[in-house]
């Protein structure tokens, strides 16, 4: 089999299985352990590795420079779902504020990011709005529970971790036939996010949710730096030292959230 069917092949596998286990375990630790879990770079890491082995560290490192680009559009889609399931049905409010992430995508697709500098800034805007908006909302505050026992189940699962995979491999595909940017934009695509608030918002209310948001929108600055690191240690150090460089900013990114959630808010985990 061919080398980059085979990689294509093993990222839709990999990147599934990753994804549904960070997610499994996000849902019976809280919203704010929960939402740092849910985003961290878990199927960004697979992606530009892949792409690094398939395409060159250099290519991947061009790729990388839109991950912050990417992860804006992504909170345009958290920030939009934390504020309509207050005032809609969960159906008609994802609906809305998917259609609202396409056209921020649609936007940064035509308009991509040529520079680190840019890309942040493709990121930084939305999240700052977005966690105005956010944090004005009644009852996100605190380490929030799920109201009962429910998991997300067998089929949030496997639609997580199906949707993953192939956008994965996607990603791997797309930097092939169309180039460094759209491969970078699709590595992250929101495809666990979207499921996971079908299920939060179904299963568990606005309160819950938007807790929940309101966590994954501070910790974007994970994958948004690991997306950052990728983009200057690629090239100077190789894909294997520049990819733990990466996590290993990730990690202290998303603790360093942790740590200051834990003094801002306080408190018990309350239940929503």
């Amino acid at each position: 089999m061919d080398a980059f069917v085979l990689r294509v092949a093993l990222s839709v596998v990999l990147g599934g299985l990753a994804v549904a286990l960070f997610t499994t375990a996000a849902e019976r630790v809280g919203s704010r352990v929960g939402g740092l879990l849910l985003s961290f770079p878990v199927k960004v890491t697979l992606a530009m590795v892949l792409i690094g082995l398939n395409e060159g560290a250099a290519f991947a490192a061009r790729a990388a420079v839109e991950i912050p680009a990417g992860i804006g559009v992504n909170v345009v889609f958290l920030a939009a779902t934390a504020l309509l399931v207050r005032r809609m049905a969960p159906w008609p409010a994802l609906a809305a504020a998917l259609a609202l992430w396409a056209a921020a995508g649609l936007a940064v697709v035509l308009r991509p990011a040529h520079t680190l500098g840019e890309a942040l800034l493709y990121w930084l805007a939305p999240a700052a709005v977005a966690l105005a908006l956010v944090r004005a909302l009644p009852n996100v505050r605190g380490d929030r529970r799920a109201r009962d026992a429910a998991r997300f189940g067998w089929w949030g699962l496997l639609s997580r971790a199906a949707g993953a995979g192939a956008i994965v491999g996607l990603s791997l595909v797309l930097a092939r036939v169309a180039g460094p940017v759209l491969g970078g934009l699709a590595s992250v695509f929101p495809s666990g996010w979207m499921t996971t608030m079908v299920i939060l918002a179904r299963a568990h209310g606005p309160e819950f949710t938007g807790a929940t948001v309101r966590v994954m929108v501070l910790g974007s600055v994970a994958p948004v730096l690991f997306g950052v690191v990728v983009a200057l240690a690629y090239p100077a150090w190789g894909i294997a030292a520049g990819t733990l460089a990466a996590i290993g900013a990730a990690v202290a990114a998303s603790l360093l959230v942790m740590a200051w959630l834990r003094w801002r808010d306080g408190g018990a985990p309350r239940a929503a």
